[in-house]
């Protein structure tokens, strides 16, 4: 048993370096009946060979000899020449190969390519909608009408124990100015002539703040 099974394994390897060496012949140009008058098989039986040793290359074409590695440079001129806009027939006819053996490597490279450029130009995925915007709250001011007196409410100093702050004052307003990063309400006191300017988020926080009289 063991015997025979050592010539199997003979066999099976002298076969597979048989059908190696039909299928690199194949791929190199050599026509179907050379390689039957060369191995003594028949047609059929070349093709078979042909056909697994395509499968197990992974060749995409059923032309194996077409797409072979050995013609990477034929094939590339025919595909320079099919996009040049010349017809099959004539890159066939300047090339030494049947038209349809032609289209298939156009169409075989064509495909390469275009899946090779859909890697590398993959797009990003849509961001969500108002990605990056910032919200800024929305501050409920009163209307100040300028040349008229508001009442501001006293404004407290937690950081200095024993001092209210700014109490409550009666103050004419004059106008909004421009200041770093947003605009300034402009107050004068009737009497004294002093300014206090706040932004719009500190008069929105001015719940109190009320047109006198």
């Amino acid at each position: 048993m063991k015997e025979r099974a050592g010539r199997t394994a003979a066999d099976d390897a002298v076969r597979a370096e048989r059908n190696n060496r039909i299928c690199k012949l194949y791929s190199g140009g050599m026509k179907i009946r050379e390689l039957v008058e060369l191995f003594g098989l028949s047609d059929s039986h070349l093709f078979q060979i042909i056909q697994k040793y395509r499968i197990a290359e992974g060749l995409p074409g059923r032309n194996v000899r077409a797409l072979g590695g050995d013609n990477l440079e034929r094939n590339q001129k025919i595909m320079e020449m099919y996009r040049s806009g010349k017809t099959l027939k004539s890159i066939a006819a300047e090339v030494g190969l049947h038209k349809s053996s032609v289209a298939l490597i156009a169409r075989t490279l064509a495909k390469e390519a275009l899946t090779e450029e859909k890697d590398d130009d993959v797009p990003c995925p849509p961001r969500p909608k108002n990605f990056g915007a910032v919200k800024a709250p929305k501050l409920r001011i009163p209307p100040l009408e300028p040349g008229k007196t508001y009442v501001l409410p006293g404004i407290s100093n937690k950081n200095r124990p024993g001092n209210g702050g700014a109490p409550a004052r009666r103050m004419r307003f004059e106008g909004f100015v421009p200041g770093t990063g947003c605009r300034h309400a402009v107050f004068v006191h009737p009497v004294a002539g002093y300014r206090e300017t706040f932004r719009d988020v500190d008069l929105a926080r001015m719940r109190s703040l009320r047109r006198a009289g």
